[in-house]
Protein backbone atom coordinates (compact mmCIF):
# COMPACT_ATOMS: atom_id res chain seq x y z
CA UNK A 1 0.00 0.00 0.00
CA UNK A 2 2.74 2.43 0.96
CA UNK A 3 4.47 1.49 -2.60
CA UNK A 4 1.20 2.45 -4.04
CA UNK A 5 1.09 5.55 -2.50
CA UNK A 6 4.63 6.41 -2.97
CA UNK A 7 4.01 5.99 -6.61
CA UNK A 8 1.15 7.86 -7.08
CA UNK A 9 2.69 11.13 -5.58
CA UNK A 10 5.91 10.37 -7.89
CA UNK A 11 3.37 10.33 -11.19
CA UNK A 12 1.94 13.46 -10.11
CA UNK A 13 4.90 15.24 -9.38
CA UNK A 14 6.56 13.85 -12.95
CA UNK A 15 2.67 15.34 -14.18
CA UNK A 16 3.23 18.72 -12.56
CA UNK A 17 6.51 19.33 -13.65
CA UNK A 18 5.95 18.50 -16.90
CA UNK A 19 2.93 21.14 -17.40
CA UNK A 20 4.77 23.33 -19.99
CA UNK A 21 4.32 25.18 -23.21
CA UNK A 22 6.81 25.96 -25.77
CA UNK A 23 6.76 26.76 -29.74
CA UNK A 24 8.69 28.97 -31.65
CA UNK A 25 9.34 32.44 -32.25
CA UNK A 26 10.55 34.06 -35.67
CA UNK A 27 10.56 36.95 -37.93
CA UNK A 28 9.34 36.57 -41.58
CA UNK A 29 10.24 32.84 -41.03
CA UNK A 30 13.49 33.28 -39.40
CA UNK A 31 14.04 31.93 -36.05
CA UNK A 32 14.99 35.06 -33.59
CA UNK A 33 16.78 34.47 -30.55
CA UNK A 34 17.27 36.10 -27.55
CA UNK A 35 13.55 36.91 -26.87
CA UNK A 36 12.57 37.13 -23.32
CA UNK A 37 9.90 34.96 -22.66
CA UNK A 38 7.68 35.81 -18.98
CA UNK A 39 4.98 33.89 -17.20
CA UNK A 40 3.40 37.48 -15.74
CA UNK A 41 1.44 34.63 -13.30
CA UNK A 42 4.62 33.55 -10.62
CA UNK A 43 7.21 35.95 -12.90
CA UNK A 44 9.10 32.66 -14.50
CA UNK A 45 10.89 33.81 -17.52
CA UNK A 46 13.52 32.34 -20.39
CA UNK A 47 15.15 33.14 -23.29
CA UNK A 48 14.79 31.57 -26.81
CA UNK A 49 17.47 29.41 -28.18
CA UNK A 50 19.57 30.56 -31.83
CA UNK A 51 16.70 28.49 -33.46
CA UNK A 52 14.32 30.46 -31.87
CA UNK A 53 12.72 27.80 -29.81
CA UNK A 54 11.68 28.13 -25.99
CA UNK A 55 9.84 26.48 -23.23
CA UNK A 56 8.30 27.71 -20.27
CA UNK A 57 6.24 26.45 -16.83
CA UNK A 58 3.01 27.31 -17.20
CA UNK A 59 -0.84 26.21 -16.22
CA UNK A 60 -4.26 26.64 -17.83
CA UNK A 61 -4.84 30.67 -17.31
CA UNK A 62 -1.48 31.75 -17.02
CA UNK A 63 -0.68 35.45 -19.01
CA UNK A 64 2.46 34.67 -21.12
CA UNK A 65 4.73 38.06 -22.75
CA UNK A 66 7.08 37.98 -25.27
CA UNK A 67 9.17 40.76 -25.30
CA UNK A 68 11.92 41.45 -27.80
CA UNK A 69 13.99 45.33 -28.25
CA UNK A 70 12.91 47.01 -31.73
CA UNK A 71 9.23 44.50 -32.03
CA UNK A 72 6.17 44.83 -30.52
CA UNK A 73 5.33 42.67 -27.51
CA UNK A 74 2.98 39.75 -27.46
CA UNK A 75 1.02 39.05 -24.76
CA UNK A 76 -1.34 35.53 -24.72
CA UNK A 77 -2.76 33.10 -22.09
CA UNK A 78 -2.67 29.76 -22.15
CA UNK A 79 -5.59 27.53 -22.70
CA UNK A 80 -4.06 24.39 -23.18
CA UNK A 81 -0.75 22.65 -21.10
CA UNK A 82 2.53 21.17 -23.07
CA UNK A 83 0.92 23.09 -26.48
CA UNK A 84 3.19 24.89 -29.04
CA UNK A 85 2.70 28.64 -29.33
CA UNK A 86 4.52 30.04 -32.54
CA UNK A 87 4.86 34.08 -33.12
CA UNK A 88 6.05 35.74 -35.70
CA UNK A 89 7.50 39.34 -34.45
CA UNK A 90 6.07 42.64 -35.96
CA UNK A 91 8.84 45.55 -35.90
CA UNK A 92 8.71 48.52 -34.18
CA UNK A 93 7.78 51.19 -37.30
CA UNK A 94 10.34 54.12 -37.02
CA UNK A 95 9.10 57.36 -37.45
CA UNK A 96 10.83 59.23 -40.24
CA UNK A 97 11.39 63.25 -40.30
CA UNK A 98 8.87 65.13 -41.85
CA UNK A 99 9.78 66.95 -45.10
CA UNK A 100 7.94 70.16 -45.59
CA UNK A 101 8.37 71.72 -49.35
CA UNK A 102 7.56 75.38 -49.21
CA UNK A 103 8.35 75.97 -53.05
CA UNK A 104 5.73 74.90 -55.90
CA UNK A 105 7.70 74.00 -58.85
CA UNK A 106 7.14 76.30 -61.77
CA UNK A 107 8.56 74.01 -64.77
CA UNK A 108 11.56 76.83 -65.04
CA UNK A 109 14.54 74.80 -64.99
CA UNK A 110 16.63 78.13 -63.31
CA UNK A 111 13.92 78.97 -60.96
CA UNK A 112 13.28 76.19 -59.85
CA UNK A 113 16.43 75.29 -59.34
CA UNK A 114 17.24 78.55 -57.25
CA UNK A 115 14.00 77.34 -55.15
CA UNK A 116 14.72 73.81 -54.56
CA UNK A 117 18.59 74.31 -54.17
CA UNK A 118 18.80 76.81 -51.48
CA UNK A 119 18.01 74.46 -48.78
CA UNK A 120 21.35 72.09 -49.74
CA UNK A 121 23.62 75.43 -50.41
CA UNK A 122 22.48 76.46 -47.07
CA UNK A 123 22.77 72.85 -45.04
CA UNK A 124 26.53 72.97 -46.66
CA UNK A 125 27.08 76.59 -45.66
CA UNK A 126 25.94 75.49 -41.90
CA UNK A 127 27.59 72.32 -42.42
CA UNK A 128 31.19 73.97 -42.82
CA UNK A 129 30.45 76.24 -39.89
CA UNK A 130 30.22 73.96 -37.51
CA UNK A 131 33.07 71.98 -38.65
CA UNK A 132 35.14 75.27 -38.89
CA UNK A 133 33.84 76.12 -34.67
CA UNK A 134 34.82 72.01 -34.17
CA UNK A 135 38.25 72.28 -35.25
CA UNK A 136 41.10 73.88 -32.72
CA UNK A 137 42.44 77.66 -33.32
CA UNK A 138 46.02 76.11 -33.31
CA UNK A 139 45.23 73.80 -36.42
CA UNK A 140 44.74 77.11 -38.11
CA UNK A 141 47.71 79.07 -36.79
CA UNK A 142 49.60 76.32 -38.25
CA UNK A 143 48.49 75.58 -41.13
CA UNK A 144 49.38 79.01 -42.36
CA UNK A 145 52.68 79.77 -40.46
CA UNK A 146 55.00 80.63 -42.73
CA UNK A 147 58.60 81.65 -42.39
CA UNK A 148 58.49 84.81 -40.60
CA UNK A 149 55.31 85.34 -40.30
CA UNK A 150 53.69 86.68 -37.31
CA UNK A 151 51.54 84.51 -34.93
CA UNK A 152 48.39 85.58 -32.78
CA UNK A 153 48.94 84.17 -29.54
CA UNK A 154 46.63 80.90 -28.59
CA UNK A 155 43.88 82.82 -26.10
CA UNK A 156 41.39 80.49 -23.98
CA UNK A 157 39.20 81.26 -26.37
CA UNK A 158 35.24 81.77 -25.02
CA UNK A 159 32.37 79.28 -24.44
CA UNK A 160 29.09 79.28 -26.24
CA UNK A 161 26.90 78.36 -22.91
CA UNK A 162 25.40 74.84 -22.40
CA UNK A 163 21.97 73.90 -24.07
CA UNK A 164 19.52 72.96 -21.99
CA UNK A 165 17.77 69.94 -22.26
CA UNK A 166 13.96 69.62 -23.59
CA UNK A 167 13.63 67.42 -20.68
CA UNK A 168 13.92 66.69 -16.93
CA UNK A 169 14.20 63.48 -15.53
CA UNK A 170 11.16 64.27 -13.79
CA UNK A 171 9.25 65.10 -17.17
CA UNK A 172 10.75 61.95 -19.04
CA UNK A 173 8.96 59.95 -16.21
CA UNK A 174 5.35 61.96 -16.14
CA UNK A 175 5.57 61.60 -19.99
CA UNK A 176 6.11 57.72 -19.82
CA UNK A 177 3.15 57.15 -17.03
CA UNK A 178 0.94 59.50 -19.27
CA UNK A 179 1.74 57.84 -23.05
CA UNK A 180 1.81 54.23 -21.81
CA UNK A 181 -1.46 54.67 -19.14
CA UNK A 182 -2.09 52.97 -15.95
CA UNK A 183 -3.87 50.12 -17.64
CA UNK A 184 0.05 49.04 -18.91
CA UNK A 185 1.58 49.46 -15.66
CA UNK A 186 -1.40 47.35 -13.74
CA UNK A 187 -0.42 44.15 -15.58
CA UNK A 188 2.41 44.40 -13.19
CA UNK A 189 0.62 44.87 -10.23
CA UNK A 190 1.62 48.17 -9.81
CA UNK A 191 -1.11 50.77 -8.66
CA UNK A 192 -1.14 54.79 -10.17
CA UNK A 193 0.31 56.05 -7.34
CA UNK A 194 3.65 53.60 -7.44
CA UNK A 195 4.23 54.05 -11.08
CA UNK A 196 6.49 56.95 -10.98
CA UNK A 197 8.52 55.36 -8.14
CA UNK A 198 8.67 52.20 -10.75
CA UNK A 199 9.93 54.11 -13.37
CA UNK A 200 12.31 56.26 -11.57
CA UNK A 201 13.76 52.85 -10.26
CA UNK A 202 13.66 51.43 -13.78
CA UNK A 203 15.21 54.37 -15.19
CA UNK A 204 18.31 54.20 -12.80
CA UNK A 205 19.43 51.06 -14.85
CA UNK A 206 18.80 52.12 -18.77
CA UNK A 207 22.27 53.28 -20.59
CA UNK A 208 23.19 56.94 -19.39
CA UNK A 209 23.89 57.65 -22.75
CA UNK A 210 20.29 56.67 -24.34
CA UNK A 211 19.28 58.69 -21.25
CA UNK A 212 20.95 61.29 -21.90
CA UNK A 213 19.96 61.54 -25.33
CA UNK A 214 16.31 61.25 -24.52
CA UNK A 215 16.46 64.01 -21.88
CA UNK A 216 18.46 66.53 -24.47
CA UNK A 217 15.48 66.21 -27.60
CA UNK A 218 13.06 65.38 -25.30
CA UNK A 219 11.85 62.52 -27.68
CA UNK A 220 12.03 58.51 -27.26
CA UNK A 221 12.29 56.80 -30.37
CA UNK A 222 10.75 53.49 -31.17
CA UNK A 223 13.24 51.58 -30.41
CA UNK A 224 14.29 53.34 -27.00
CA UNK A 225 10.78 52.46 -26.01
CA UNK A 226 11.21 49.05 -26.75
CA UNK A 227 14.54 48.81 -24.45
CA UNK A 228 13.04 50.27 -22.08
CA UNK A 229 9.81 48.28 -22.20
CA UNK A 230 12.39 45.41 -21.19
CA UNK A 231 13.97 47.74 -18.74
CA UNK A 232 10.14 47.39 -16.90
CA UNK A 233 10.24 43.27 -17.18
CA UNK A 234 13.57 43.03 -15.56
CA UNK A 235 13.09 45.94 -12.90
CA UNK A 236 9.49 44.58 -11.42
CA UNK A 237 10.74 41.91 -9.35
CA UNK A 238 13.74 43.84 -7.45
CA UNK A 239 11.03 47.16 -7.07
CA UNK A 240 8.26 44.98 -5.53
CA UNK A 241 11.21 43.04 -3.34
CA UNK A 242 12.99 46.30 -2.50
CA UNK A 243 11.49 47.80 0.79
CA UNK A 244 12.06 51.30 -0.03
CA UNK A 245 9.93 51.52 -2.83
CA UNK A 246 6.92 50.32 -0.86
CA UNK A 247 3.57 52.54 -0.56
CA UNK A 248 3.83 55.28 2.93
Amino acid sequence: MKKILLFCLLLSFIIHKAQNIFGTIKLNNYPVAGALIINLSDERRTTSTAVGFYSINAKIGDKIRIVREGYENINFSVQELNSSYDFNLIPVPKEIEEVVVTATPTGDLTKDSEAFGRSLKDRRVNDGIRKTVKLRSEFYVESLRKPGDFVQPVGPGFSMGSINNKWTKVESIEWLHNELTDEYFAEFGLESQDVNRFLSFSLMTLDQKIYNRILKYGYISPSDMGQIKQLFEKAITNFKKNPTQKKH
